[in-house]
């Protein structure tokens, strides 16, 4: 089906419709409030008249922004030709695939049933920046959510699915559909499902699974058990379908990447998250205990000021005096907007239509109070710090109520698409208490939708040429092209061609491009094609921008095993003057047999103490090896007293205790004998973090195997682990530290005591210490004195007991 451009006179009758159906509007539903938001509170508003708003008609929606100075908002797309727009990806013509999703709310919805879900393709006929046609695509889909452009057709992600559905005769109809992943959780309010489709730097897709999760299979793998992918980033390779991974990082709806491959999130309530490390380095280590990935990088969060222009909702206001009137208490102070609640569409601008101080800037969209956030992002140690970008007032802003931006899209032409839903509600139903929504119409607006170019003042529209028609030679010089969609376009391109003809032009463009995005590109195109080199990856380790000796790193892993010279190179990249250089070089060295890293991460310990993302990726890479780098620490008294050197000692002795490696606990026993009298903090230390976990087990095994020296040390710490369970004076934090030492003894002398401290006159985290401690030991006494403590017990406290006295089946 196609849908053509609407012609001049249908364009005035539709005005005339509209106009008409406000008038009506008025007259049957009239509102209650003044058009200025500055004079409304929630106290003005009563609950009982009417509580919707009109929308507006293309004319008066343009006259409704207001943008920053400098830029301004061009239609591109609008209702017949696109409805309810929530994802688009452009194929290598510039052609843009729209995901429609009109069954949004539809579940409580009182109207007859909404037409399902859609993919349509927009086309500019005559060059001049605007969409004259749609075509459908593929319909028929169950709740469309995300699309990726590849070979002749699209990845679609409408869950429990994966599609790929291509055009194979050119009619811009699909005539192929096929599940390629299966099993994506699907949630009924509609705002946690799977999203923000990304190709990345390293030839993949990736996926954000949002809340949904789901447990998936791929549908072409021989071994077809589900894997659970909840709160996770779904990544594959589209030219083996036959499996996935997973790594960091799931989003509620919006995900990004920027130039260098940093992954971005975001949910209602939090704007921006940067993910800081991949997951995957975790998997080889599982005794590692892991923060989250995820790193809030806007100072305020979700308490960031917002400068709406828009009138309130009348139902947002009744909401927000229904929630303030509750047991609940006041609602963020009574106001009903004015701060993120439904962060959107998170996007870093990669174009090269604004000017140049602007890339990189990050938008989000809060379709909630019907504007456009935007930050620019600083350095800020290992993560980065995005400021507000617009002093007292935002980048794009509308005082219509139904402008609904709930995604973005670098753009062929260097710009960026906003995708305006134009809803009259955009919060899941589910969410309104029944009194108001008794008066709304939950799916109102499925019928339109808007699609705007936000364009600085000088934009001309460009001709795009169809890169599917560049020589593969033409394309490796597009890697370079200072608009993000042409290098992603040109490197998906020749990684589906796979033509290793342009290996020596590759191999130029990554040591002679100025721009080092192009560098960096021109060597994840190579790995694409299985033709990195150790002597391209060799120079790239010492390129002048850090982003690319960063992945040079990534890239050097594998050939670190097999090139003594990459392995050298590595070694002396702990003298790199940028954090996120050292810090990817201490998750990497993880990949080097365990002689090549022990002396690198010692170093970098030794240098960076108490450095808490540093330390945490030395852990991740000592799968094995902890013993040796423990012993070359601990044997180093100005690293012991610095600040973090006892405790990181602690960390990685806690580490072996858990792994139970006979290598490492073999050398840490050894150490343990050979410690000078003068080492007595760092045997402490190395002992207590030793036994953590294992308790009276490993400790036996101490004793033994350090000719009893660690008796001695036990017997002390103990002692005056007692002294300070009792001394009420000593703050919460070190009697619960004091309390978990008590695992080092013996369930035979300190079972009894540990039960005094079980009784409800206890503070909860003394309480919950001698819970876990009381459940390191094997004996049978210890389930007897638990349920006897029961009674007492607040309801937390008795789900820990439940998991504890069920972990050991003898109990």
């Amino acid at each position: 089906m196609i849908i053509s451009r609407l012609t001049r006179q249908q364009r005035r009758h539709q005005r005339v419709l509209v106009s008409f159906f406000h008038l009506l509007l008025a007259i049957l539903l009239p509102t209650s409030f003044p058009y200025s938001p500055a004079t409304i509170s929630a106290e003005d508003q009563p609950l009982e008249p009417s509580l919707r708003v009109g929308p507006q008609d293309l004319i008066n929606a343009a006259k409704s922004f207001r943008t920053r100075h400098g830029f301004h908002l061009q239609l591109v797309a609008a209702e017949p030709l696109v409805r309810d727009p929530v994802a688009v990806d452009f194929d290598s013509q510039g052609r843009m695939y729209v995901i429609e999703l009109p069954e949004y709310n539809q579940y409580e919805s009182r109207q007859p049933s909404v037409k399902s879900g859609c993919v349509k393709l927009l086309e500019d006929l005559d060059n001049d920046g605007y969409f004259d046609r749609a075509t459908v695509f593929m319909d028929e889909l169950n709740y469309p959510t995300a699309i990726a452009c590849y070979e002749n057709g699209v990845f679609i992600g409408a869950a429990p699915d994966i599609l790929f559905c291509q055009d194979t005769d050119g009619d811009r109809r699909a005539d192929t559909r096929e599940i390629i992943f299966t099993g994506f959780g699907k949630d009924n309010a509609g705002e946690r499902h799977l999203n923000s489709m990304r190709w990345g730097l390293d030839n993949r897709f990736y996926l954000s699974t949002s809340g949904g999760g789901g447990n998936v299979t791929a549908v072409q793998a021989e071994n077809k058990t589900p894997v659970s992918v909840n709160g996770r980033c779904f990544v594959f390779d589209p030219r083996d379908l036959t499996s996935f991974e997973l790594t960091s990082g799931g989003g509620q709806h919006g995900m990004c990447l920027d130039d260098w491959g940093r992954r971005y999130v975001c949910s209602n309530g939090v704007p921006m998250d940067l993910l800081i490390f991949d997951d995957r380095y975790l998997q080889r280590n599982p005794y590692l205990a892991a923060p989250s990935p995820m790193v809030g990088i806007a100072p305020d969060g979700k308490h960031t000021k917002l400068f709406r222009i828009s009138p309130p909702e009348p139902w947002r206001v009744a909401r927000t005096r229904l929630r303030a009137a509750s047991d609940k208490g006041d609602y963020e102070g009574g106001q009903p907007f004015g701060f993120f609640t439904a962060a959107t569409g998170v996007t870093v601008y990669r174009g090269d239509a604004w000017p140049k101080d602007f890339r990189g800037d990050i938008l989000v969209g809060e379709p909630a109070n019907n504007l456009v956030y935007r930050a620019r992002p600083q350095a800020d140690g290992l993560s980065l710090a995005a400021q507000r970008a617009d002093d007292g007032s935002e980048f794009v802003a509308s005082t219509d109520i139904w402008f609904r931006p709930v995604q973005f899209a670098n753009t062929p032409d260097g710009t960026l698409f906003v995708l305006d839903m134009y809803r009259e509600l955009i919060e899941g139903a589910q969410f309104l208490p029944t009194e108001i929504l008794q008066h709304l119409d939950a799916v109102s607006g499925a019928d339109r939708g808007r699609i705007y170019r936000i364009a600085p003042d000088d934009f001309r529209p460009r001709t795009i040429s169809d890169l599917a028609n560049h020589t593969s030679t033409e394309l490796v010089t597009l890697l370079e092209h200072p608009n993000g969609w042409h290098r992603d376009t040109a490197a998906r391109l020749l990684y589906q061609r796979q033509d290793r003809t342009v290996i020596e032009n590759l191999e130029q463009l990554a040591d002679r491009s100025t721009l080092p995005q192009g560098r960096l590109q021109a060597m994840y195109t190579l790995h694409g094609l299985h033709a990195l080199t150790a002597d391209v990856v060799l120079l790239r380790l010492s390129d002048a921008h850090p982003q690319v000796r960063r992945h040079a790193i990534q890239l050097a892993e594998p050939l670190a095993l097999t090139s003594p010279i990459v392995a050298s190179k590595l070694a002396t990249m702990i003298d790199d003057p940028e954090a996120i250089v050292r810090y990817q070089l201490a998750f990497s060295l993880g990949e080097l047999s365990v002689p090549g890293k022990t002396p690198v991460l010692t170093e970098l310990a030794r240098r960076y103490p108490g450095v808490e993302w540093i330390e945490f990726a030395i852990r991740s890479s000592l799968h094995v090896g902890t013993g040796a780098v423990l012993a070359n620490l601990a044997g180093d008294k100005a690293y012991s007293a610095s600040d973090g050197g006892l405790p990181f000692l602690n960390s990685l002795a806690t580490q072996i205790g858990q792994q139970q490696r006979a290598d490492d606990l073999a050398v840490v026993f050894h150490l343990i004998k050979d410690l000078p009298e003068s080492a007595s903090q760092e045997l402490t230390t190395i002992i207590t973090g030793l036994a953590a976990k294992e308790g009276s087990t490993l400790a036996a095994q101490l004793s033994a195997s350090t000719a009893g020296r660690v008796d001695e040390v036990t017997h002390k710490l103990l002692e005056d682990a007692l002294v300070t369970i009792r001394d009420a004076a000593q703050s919460i934090d070190q009697r619960v530290a004091a309390v978990q030492l008590l695992a080092l003894g013996s369930a035979e002398h300190f079972s009894e005591v540990l039960s005094s401290l079980l009784g409800p006159e206890q503070p909860p985290a003394i309480q919950s210490a001698a819970i876990a401690t009381l459940g390191t030991w094997q004996e049978n006494t210890t389930p007897r004195l638990l349920i006897e403590h029961w009674p007492t017990l607040s309801p937390s406290l008795r789900q820990q007991t439940s998991e504890i006295l069920f972990s050991r089946p003898h109990w």
